[in-house]
Formats: C-alpha cells, sequence, structure tokens
C-alpha cells in the first residue's frame, strides 16, 4: 500500500497548497482558474508524464504489460484533452455540438447533460429511471463476477487508485457544469483533474512493482 500513501500525501499537499493560494495570496489565483494556465499546464504534464512512465515499464513488465499499457495510453488520452486535441496550439476549428465544441473527449459528457437539461421533464426522468434499472441489473448479474476477478487479478492498491482515478474525474467533470458557480469549487475541479493524471503515474508504478514482485515469487516456488 505504499504507493496509496504516497498518492493520499502528494493529493494532500497539492490541496493544501492550491487552497492556500487561493485564500491567502488572491493575486495569484488566475494560476489556479484561468485555462492555460498553472495548473492545467501542469496536469498536461502530468497526463504525458504518466504515457512517458507507463511506456517503458509495459515494455519491461511481464505480468501486467497490457495493463500498464492502457493506463500509459489513458494517460495519452489525457494529455491530448488537456491539449483540446491541439485546436488552440494549430489554431483548427472543432466541431459544435448542442451549442457544446467538442474538442475533448469529457465534452460529450456535457452533450449528454444539455440533452437531459432540455428534454421534457417527464422524458428525462425515464431515461434516467431507465438508465438506473439497467445499471443495477448489470451490477447484479456480473458486479460480483467482475469485481471477483479484478481482485484475484490486481493488488488491492493497484485497485485503489484506478477507483481514485475514476471518481476524481467523475466529480471534476459534474463540478464544471457551472450548476454552483463559485470559484472555490472550480479550484477543486482543476485539482482533482491535476491529481487524477498523477493517479496514473503512481498506478503505472504500482502495476509494475507489483508484477515484478509476483515474477520473482513464482521464480522462488
Amino acid at each position: 500500500m505504499k504507493y496509496v500513501w504516497s498518492y493520499i500525501a502528494v493529493f494532500l499537499v497539492n490541496m493544501l497548497a492550491a487552497y492556500g493560494i487561493f485564500f491567502f495570496i488572491p493575486d495569484c489565483r488566475n494560476w489556479l482558474l484561468l485555462e492555460d494556465s498553472a495548473v492545467e499546464n501542469l496536469s498536461a504534464l502530468f497526463y504525458l508524464g504518466a504515457f512517458l512512465v507507463g511506456i517503458p515499464l509495459s515494455i519491461k513488465s511481464k505480468e501486467y504489460r497490457k495493463t500498464i499499457l492502457l493506463v500509459s495510453f489513458t494517460g495519452l488520452l489525457g494529455f491530448l484533452d488537456e491539449l483540446s486535441y491541439g485546436e488552440r496550439i494549430l489554431a483548427t476549428k472543432m466541431p459544435r455540438l448542442l451549442g457544446v465544441q467538442i474538442d475533448a473527449a469529457h465534452d460529450f459528457f456535457y452533450v449528454v447533460a444539455i440533452t437531459v437539461d432540455r428534454a421534457p421533464r417527464m422524458y428525462a426522468v425515464v431515461l434516467l429511471l431507465v438508465a438506473l434499472v439497467l445499471f443495477i441489473w448489470v451490477m447484479h448479474k456480473y458486479g460480483r463476477k467482475v469485481a471477483d476477478k479484478v481482485c484475484q487479478t490486481y493488488p488491492g492498491s493497484v485497485i485503489i487508485l484506478a477507483v481514485v482515478f475514476v471518481v476524481q474525474l467523475m466529480i471534476a467533470l459534474v463540478v464544471d457544469l457551472g450548476v454552483l458557480g463559485y470559484d472555490v469549487l472550480f479550484v477543486l475541479e482543476e485539482q482533482l483533474e491535476m491529481n487524477a493524471a498523477i493517479a496514473l503515474i503512481f498506478c503505472c508504478l504500482n502495476l509494475y512493482d507489483a508484477g515484478s514482485k509476483k515474477c520473482i515469487q513464482r521464480d522462488v516456488s
């Protein structure tokens, strides 16, 4: 669990530093809030770091090669998302859907949210109920089998880091909808996105370390 505890320490330091700047150095708040500013650039670098760290580790790993490669390319996707797939750098025009500019994968989440919001209330409620029932059915039918398989295949620390990554991104997406337009929440959004990128790096390192130990134990036995 050393990677989990190390990640928690990094997470707490990042959050304390961000909110320390927000509350006590208001002149520097733009670093935390503006597009293409310090935190967003750091997020892009950490996502790129997950990709660059994961590629050589996946080549060297015998146990979790495909999984490390998957995490690595998730980092690459995150990096491209942060850069809007080069739109601002290359001055390209990305398509729009329901008023949302599609220049990142998470923009489809906003399209769905807008569709639900614009739909008649009865249709929206029915759609959400159907989605909830479908989710419960899938979890009831396959959830235990999938959970058992995952727990047998990967160490608990890797699973925790993966869940932390997903949960942070989901919270950031909800905050980014702007239902509550408070700057303090937008700081949280940017920090969660950055810390999600860092979680991918820790996940790559943890997978490689756990795989190496498995191989050593197998060779010894």
